[in-house]
């Protein structure tokens, strides 16, 4: 994957809210098939570029994202952690989080 070998994922991440749900689902897929250290990379994009609402559509697919993500919260600003929670509930996907929507929910 590109994004992995050229360190793009903050490009790779905002592509996901400009693509169609079947290519997502694609994106979603083959993300899931990186290893740690990439699940980390983007993890880290995502807090540092606060992209939550893209995280939130490929960590409702994957158990140790939700780990990952959920572990991350409590350093965050509450006004970041309850926008977070807002738009996973907006989305509807807060229920498909696991333990990352748990942490959501009690914010």
């Amino acid at each position: 994957m590109a994004a992995e070998q050229d360190g793009l994922w903050l490009e790779a991440l905002d592509l996901l809210s400009q693509v169609s749900e079947e290519r997502r689902r694609e994106l979603v897929a083959t993300t899931l098939e990186l290893d740690q250290a990439a699940l980390e990379a983007i993890v880290a994009t995502v807090v540092e570029h606060e992209l939550w609402p893209e995280a939130l559509v490929i960590a409702e697919h994957d158990t140790t994202l939700q780990d990952t993500l959920a572990e991350r919260l409590p350093a965050l600003p509450a006004r970041q952690r309850q926008a977070i929670a807002r738009r996973a509930k907006q989305l509807g996907v807060i229920s498909r989080l696991g333990s990352l929507g748990v942490a959501l929910a009690k914010r």
